[in-house]
């Protein structure tokens, strides 16, 4: 009898101490989910702020920049052109269609304003803009090439004088409505070559004709420096290509070995988010379908879209989606049905879709799956915060591309690389 209390005695002090350490351990989860989510709101509201301040920030050194007779160059120590006189810039109808011959002439050479650092060129789907620029004589003629670095411009026509023929205009032109083995220098945006005289002032003209304002600066790159800016272009494809090609073999790999459909969505997820890499930075343009202007307008939607899908998919697979929420589970299988619905559209008809409403649903569908992951990980399974957390650079990136697309910021590069970040998260 004194035993038999005295175990009771003893198991009750045991089950005490025992829910007493499940109650601090689920206090410290709790108070651990806490933490997370605050950081992790906080890092997603430091980011937004931070990427719309550096889009301000951008815009007022444009309105502060000046008046000059150089053009940008790939590096800062690069070698530079002083032009005959500064860069013209002309914003046309884009109906009218002038020549060569008659911008030369009243009242359109009066019509040139100068070009400034972080000038936009206002081009738009009812308004052209026309460059002039003059170089300078020089006793030994060298080889520039002007480069239009928009990895998306629709198309760029460059006009010169005949060598043979002052009174006649070559024409050459770029851009995505040009298959790339056309262009005259293959790359992944336009670029033409260009050459100094010793016996007179050279007059070029650009026809610049895109939906949306070219925010990058014009650049007037020497030949011999061309080389370097092409090898930092080709390491960072090579960064993307090396990185998502290494997680999906894992993935895969991964699939096979644990029978784990987890990890054959992650590969899906992966190698969609890798072609659409290499698409948007010209990588596939330039070297997989050069000759397809089709696959170049319609592939930097549609495979976004395949990876918003696999992404969608892949937190269907990983989460409790089903059990915890049934809004969550079906609105996340309806944006994985309308991904691939507006993916066969634009198969199905292709077309010169309007980039601001794309632009928003994939934005929309990158927070959705984003708020659901974070919505789960609180509910119930706290190790998806890890996959959340991983999620943040694929959203700078998003913000990156979007605003290049709409013409906020200048550069795209940003927005890879935090696509390779991601990866390696």
């Amino acid at each position: 009898m004194i035993l038999s209390l005295f175990w009771r005695k003893i198991k009750a002090i045991f089950n005490l101490g025992l829910t007493t350490h499940k109650n601090a351990m689920r206090r410290k989860n709790q108070f651990s989910r806490l933490i997370c989510s605050r950081v992790l709101s906080s890092s997603l509201l430091l980011i937004v702020c931070a990427f719309f301040a550096s889009s301000w920030l951008t815009r007022v050194h444009a309105q502060a920049a000046w008046v000059t007779t150089t053009l940008p160059s790939l590096f800062n120590d690069s070698k530079q052109l002083t032009l005959a006189q500064p860069l013209g810039v002309l914003a046309l109808p884009s109906d009218a269609s002038p020549t060569p011959a008659q911008l030369l002439q009243s009242p359109f050479t009066e019509r040139f304003v100068p070009w400034q650092r972080g000038m936009q060129l206002p081009t738009s789907a009812a308004q052209d803009v026309w460059l002039r620029l003059d170089l300078p004589v020089q006793e030994q003629p060298q080889t520039w090439m002007l480069r239009i670095p928009r990895l998306a411009l629709d198309k760029a026509t460059l006009y010169q004088r005949s060598p043979n023929n002052l009174d006649s205009w070559q024409s050459q032109s770029a851009g995505l409505d040009i298959p790339n083995t056309q262009w005259p220098v293959r790359s992944r945006d336009p670029i033409f070559n260009l050459s100094t005289r010793s016996d007179y002032t050279q007059v070029f003209f650009i026809h610049i004709q895109n939906r949306l304002p070219v925010t990058e600066d014009i650049q007037l790159i020497y030949s011999g420096d061309f080389a370097s800016g092409s090898n930092q272009a080709g390491t960072l494809n090579g960064l993307i290509l090396g990185v998502f090609a290494i997680l999906t073999v894992i993935s895969l790999t991964s699939a096979r070995i644990y029978r784990n459909p987890h990890f054959a969505w992650l590969a899906l997820f992966s190698f969609s988010v890798m072609l659409a890499q290499l698409t948007v930075s010209g990588y596939m343009f330039m070297r997989v379908w050069p000759d397809s202007v089709y696959l170049a307008k319609t592939m930097g939607w549609i495979l976004p879209l395949v990876s918003l899908a696999a992404l969608a998919r892949l937190s269907l697979s990983i989460s409790y989606a089903r059990d915890l929420s049934k809004p969550i589970y079906r609105t996340l299988w309806a944006l994985i049905i309308l991904c691939l619905l507006i993916v066969a559209g634009i198969l199905a008809v292709p077309h010169d879709y309007p980039r601001l409403p794309l632009n928003a649903f994939y934005a929309a569908g990158m927070v959705l799956i984003l708020g659901a992951l974070a919505y789960i990980a609180r509910r119930s399974q706290s190790w998806l915060w890890w996959i959340v957390l991983s999620l943040i650079p694929v959203v700078l990136s998003v913000l990156s591309r979007l605003a290049y697309n709409l013409a906020w910021v200048a550069q795209a590069e940003l927005a890879m690389l935090a696509g390779v970040i991601s990866a390696a998260l």
